[in-house]
């Protein structure tokens, strides 16, 4: 017994409970398989509510159908009924065809998994068509009764539109939707018939609410109904697909009246229910289900609000939420909001708005409120809040005072504001308020602040996102706030207006962590700007100003954030990629800065200037965009020792004049403190970063590179500019091939050289050079993306790899090292070669070669000699990678790379001995067998072989051909011809075979059949005394193929693959070889059909009678009697 099992009972559904509650089905499922014990517990948790969402998944694929588990499990609970109790809707559904091999559940099972539903909400999906009848292959009477008169007065019952109905497609497909409707009805019914009374929440059609009426009596249990508007009534233009609908008059009548009678039944429904069991629903709610395509059902409000009046009021809320505030709308008055902590998700105006907007004094009711995040409910919503401070404020002055003046006591006080001397304030820590077009932002934010200073934590303001027609507004906030000593949190988006933050806002908030504030301002002028008051902010992380908050931001503040590990100032974009940046005159002059002014005047100190000189020993990201960028200094750096990421951003609007910063050598290095001339000047480090992003017009000359990339920035690693200029491409490369540590990526803006340079420089470009850019003929900056890899193994930079890109180079530099005489035509007008045969080096390979100490370029390192596993894709010799920009037609090139597919796969397999002698693995195409049997003698280290099926046999949705069939015969043939004589060569050293579709033709995918890929398998020896039977295919193969001869005596655990699904009727035939499984622990695996563990309950029968006699100890299952097996218990 293990330790689970020890627990007590109470311990162990607590335990459980935690499980699925976390919807962690894996682990229930497990438990199942533990102890009988354990799982009489964990049962009713995992079939409490079988159809619960984000439990279910895609099982497997079969034949590019994928299974839900909601599909089988279904099935398992619609088998497990009677037979009589089916509908003939359901009786033709589980109808198994002649073709169809799909395992039957057993309908008298051990286990009632009826018995612990107490939940039932059928997803429309739940129950689909396609799992029972795969392919369309309906039975002939099932075909026989969709085409009979009963059929075709449920399909007339759903009322469509004739121009709906048609648009599903020919009559085949029509009937086949309607069917799958009708379907999910009788399921759902058939499954709830059985367990009415013990149902506490269910899934009712709508459609067929006069069957659900007639026994309301037995739902005694029910609290929650999920009312499915399955019947259409409501028609959109989206589901014509453009096409015109055409509704009659009286269709348009008849669809209201269908409407409005749907709708009084369910209030009547619900009416009854209440006068049967009062007091026992505790909530309703419709959608729609979801059957019909294009075609939304729903249910007015009022009618929702009419039912929910019928029900009781929430009993002592704690959250109010898109979930229940209609049901809160609906007894507004009576509900006890006392308890409620958090009020969420309120965001609906059509909703919200016209249902609570008029009785917003409810909030005053939530005394345990803690967080808020909803709609602003417009001015005046949390005055309540602000008085009950100020009263509260009052009293206690006078309290101090020793005043006994009733107009100052509580007597003074109304009732409907002297809730707090009875619950105290309320405690709020969380404020989220959302702009909405019905109400403007107006007094929440202040009140809220004044009235929660001393517990507050988070608070977040947002402005509608929408740009308004006419001129934006500015937002105030700050004035007139008190401090808010435990705020950490402040998140404010302006969006479109402006934001105009109070000088004095951030001395009110002394403990921010994260601070959020935003506008979308893009255009300014500097003499608009009103810089807030410095403060002190220790415990400050994050700061991200955008727009006119980082316009009016005090940089002294950055003096005291010693903990800031993040800082993102700048204003919104002006353009696509460019910012508005402010004439330099303006901005010297807004700063204080000496320049002339004409006319005698003085210089004006409108904003204090930026030192550039703070401590911020955690900033590990910085990003500066417009004028912050294009002022900033490199000696912050110097105070800013982790710092690993940079970004400045500076290119300037195309509609204002150009914006150049021109860097000097002695900005990369620290100001001297002293006018001495022996200083020695201290070189600006930054140790630790390892990305820089440059954008914008940096203008560095070719003296200062090396200071700059390698100097300053030891540990680069990502670069990417966008803009820099004024050096040359040659000093560049020379500096990147000296840089300590190696580019992981660069993106440079650099018109693209000449081949001539390219050469000489050892450059390769993203296009490899073979063709010109359209865009360097006009003069434009061409972009390499991406560069990675830069290393000096052949003096040259790559560009831009990617998988595919990396396997094409990598097939020319294995190329290099072939003799010609072993090139085919078409490989040598694939790969154009150099007269001379330079080697083409690769990233993956540059680094090896550098460690053995070979010269690349004068030495050709041998990689063949390391190669052990050859399994070429076909996507690595693409036609597009060699020929760039041909413009091939698309069938030539297919035919191109499946023939070039099969000429480098013999390239690189013949050329020695030596070579096929160490292969341990490789790929073989089908189509070329005859030449590898012609060198199969060298292949004495080969234990697995991939047939690649580069033919072409079938074609999609058509049959294969008869000359097709015979080819693949002979294809097989001649694969098994190989894997004997290998086998007989070198007797069991060959451990696998597997055949594979080459993809080198669409989508026409080739297979073989099961029954041909065993044939293979059974010339490999068994598998010899295995234990384990996981999900490795290659053992499944081996042992399906040679399920008789196996030695099964030892096998431990079976856990059968998915990606299998197709041997299971070949153990299905051979079910029998459970019973030599005589050490089996554990088993997971598809039911294998009636009688599997017959002989199992016969050994048991047996060895009890022994026991009872004396023969045998009956506690004692060792040894060669019956196996040891745990239960098994059948799980979905």
């Amino acid at each position: 017994m293990g330790p689970l099992a020890k627990l007590p009972v109470e311990c162990l559904q607590l335990i459980l409970q935690v499980l699925a509650h976390n919807n962690d089905t894996c682990s229930l499922a497990a438990l199942l398989q533990t102890s009988r014990y354990i799982a009489s517990i964990a049962l009713p948790f995992l079939y409490d509510d079988p159809y619960r969402q984000h439990i279910h998944d895609i099982m497997l694929v079969v034949e590019n159908t994928p299974i839900r588990s909601e599909y089988v499990l279904s099935h398992m609970l619609l088998s497990q009924l009677p037979p009589d109790s089916y509908s003939s809707v359901i009786s033709h559904t589980l109808r198994l065809g002649p073709s169809n091999t799909r395992t039957a559940f057993a309908s008298n099972s051990p286990l009632d998994y009826f018995a612990y539903i107490r939940h039932l909400r059928l997803p429309a999906g739940a129950v689909d068509l396609g799992y029972f009848w795969p392919r369309g292959c309906w039975h002939p009477d099932t075909d026989a009764f969709m085409n009979g008169p009963e059929f075709s007065r449920m399909r007339k019952a759903h009322n469509l539109l004739p121009a709906y109905d048609d648009n599903m497609g020919i009559e085949e497909e029509i009937q086949f939707y309607h069917f799958q409707v009708v379907l999910w009805r009788e399921a759902l019914w058939t499954l709830a018939s059985p367990i009415f009374e013990q149902l506490q929440s269910m899934t009712i059609s709508v459609f067929d609410l006069d069957r659900y009426s007639r026994i309301q009596g037995r739902l005694g249990s029910l609290e929650h109904i999920h009312f499915a508007l399955d019947d259409v009534v409501d028609y959109s233009e989206d589901a014509y697909y453009g096409g015109e609908m055409v509704m009659s008059d009286e269709f348009r009548a008849a669809a209201e009246a269908r409407k409005e009678r749907n709708f009084r039944g369910m209030v009547q429904f619900v009416r009854d229910h209440a006068r049967l069991f009062p007091g026992r629903l505790k909530s309703v709610t419709s959608y729609d289900s979801d059957l019909w395509p294009d075609l939304d059902q729903t249910c007015p409000v009022e009618v929702e609000l009419e039912i929910l009046r019928i029900l009781p009021p929430l009993q002592a809320p704690t959250s109010l939420n898109k979930t229940n505030f209609l049901h809160l709308s609906a007894h507004l008055q009576s509900t006890d909001l006392s308890h409620v902590q958090e009020i969420t998700d309120l965001e609906s105006p059509s909703l919200w708005f016209n249902l609570l907007r008029d009785g917003r004094e409810f909030l005053q009711r939530c005394r345990s409120l803690k967080s808020i995040h909803m709609d602003s409910l417009g001015p005046g919503s949390f005055s309540w809040a602000s008085q009950e401070k100020r009263d509260q404020e009052s009293l206690s002055n006078s309290n101090n005072s020793g005043t006994t003046h009733g107009s100052t006591g509580a007597s003074a006080l109304g009732e409907s504001r002297s809730a707090y001397l009875k619950y105290g304030l309320v405690p709020l820590e969380n404020f989220h308020i959302l702009e909405a077009e019905e109400e403007p932002l107006s007094d929440e934010a202040d009140d809220v602040v004044f009235a929660f200073s001393q517990t507050l934590k988070k608070l977040t303001i947002t402005a509608a996102t929408y740009q308004q027609m006419h001129i934006p507004r500015t937002l105030l906030f700050g004035r007139g706030w008190v401090d808010l000593p435990v705020l950490t949190t402040l998140y404010i988006s302006a969006a479109w207006n402006k934001l105009a933050l109070d000088t004095q806002l951030y001395r009110h908030c002394p403990n921010l962590i994260h601070a959020s504030l935003t506008d979308n301002s893009t255009r300014y002028q500097c003499q608009d700007i009103v810089t807030c008051f410095s403060a002190e902010l220790p415990r400050l992380d994050t700061l991200e100003l955008i727009g006119w908050s980082a316009l009016s931001f005090h940089p002294d503040i950055l003096n005291s954030t010693v903990a800031l590990g993040e800082l993102w100032i700048g204003i919104e974009r002006d353009d696509v990629d460019s910012y508005f940046i402010p004439p330099h005159e303006e901005l010297d002059r807004s700063f204080g800065v000496d320049v002339t002014l004409g006319s005698g005047a003085a210089p004006r100190l409108a904003r204090p200037r930026w030192t550039w000189d703070w401590y911020l020993p955690q900033l590990t990201s910085l990003t500066l965009t417009a004028e912050f960028a294009f002022r900033f200094q490199f000696r912050m750096l110097q105070g800013c020792p982790a710092l690993d990421f940079m970004s400045l951003y500076m290119r300037a609007s195309l509609n204002t004049a150009p914006r150049t910063r021109v860097l000097k050598m002695s900005e990369l290095f620290m100001p001297r403190t002293t006018a001495g001339t022996g200083q020695k000047e201290e070189a600006i480090v930054a140790p630790a970063l390892t990305v820089l992003r440059l954008t914008g017009r940096w203008e560095i000359d070719n003296s200062m590179l090396e200071q700059f990339f390698i100097r300053m920035f030891p540990k680069l690693e990502d670069l990417e500019e966008d803009g820099m200029h004024g050096y040359l491409l040659e000093n560049l490369v020379e500096v990147v091939r000296t840089m300590p540590n190696r580019l992981e990526g660069m993106h440079l803006s650099l018109i693209e050289p000449s081949e001539e340079l390219a050469q000489e420089l050892g450059l390769v470009c993203e296009n490899g050079g073979e063709d010109e850019d359209e865009d360097e003929a006009e003069g434009e900056v061409v972009k390499q993306d991406d560069t990675e890899d830069q290393e000096e193994g052949d003096g040259g930079l790559e560009y831009n790899y990617d998988s595919v890109t990396s396997a094409h180079r990598l097939l020319r530099a294995l190329f290099c090292r072939v003799p010609d005489k072993y090139l085919s035509d078409l490989l040598r007008l694939t790969y154009q070669f150099d007269p001379d045969g330079s080697i083409l080096t690769i990233p993956a390979m540059v680094e090896a070669s550098a460690a053995l100490g070979t010269a690349a370029t004068t030495v050709p390192f041998d990689y063949f000699t390391y190669i052990r596993h050859l399994n070429l894709e076909p996507w690595a010799v693409e036609v597009k990678n060699c020929w760039p920009r041909r413009g091939f037609p698309f069938n030539l090139s297919r035919y191109l790379e499946s023939e070039k597919f099969r000429d480098l796969l013999s390239l690189i397999d013949m050329p020695s001995a030596q070579f096929l002698e160490q292969l341990q693995s490789f790929s073989i195409p089908a189509s070329n067998l005859e030449s590898y049997l012609d060198v199969i003698g060298h292949m004495r280290s080969l234990e697995r072989i991939q047939f690649v099926m580069d033919e072409l046999f079938e074609h999609r949705c058509l049959p294969v051909s008869e000359a097709a069939e015979l080819r693949r015969t002979e294809v097989l043939r001649l694969m098994a011809g190989f894997v004997s004589e290998h086998a007989q060569l070198y007797k069991g050293k060959l451990k696998a075979v597997s055949i594979k579709d080459s993809g080198l033709w669409c989508d026409a995918t080739q297979s073989f059949p099961m029954d041909m890929r065993l044939q293979l398998w059974r010339i490999l020896p068994p598998l010899h005394k295995p234990r384990i039977l996981g999900d490795e295919l290659i053992n499944w193969m081996r042992f399906v193929a040679h399920v008789q001869e196996t030695d099964l005596g030892q096998l431990e655990e079976i856990a059968f693959p998915s990606a299998l699904l197709d041997t299971h009727d070949s153990l299905c035939d051979n079910r029998q070889f459970l019973h030599r499984c005589r050490s089996l622990r554990r088993m997971d695996m598809l039911s294998l059909g009636g009688d599997s563990f017959k002989w199992a309950v016969q050994e048991k029968g047996t060895m009890d009678g022994l026991g009872n006699s004396g023969v045998i100890d009956s506690g004692n299952s060792s040894g060669s009697g019956r196996r040891p097996m745990m239960h098994a218990l059948e799980d979905p």
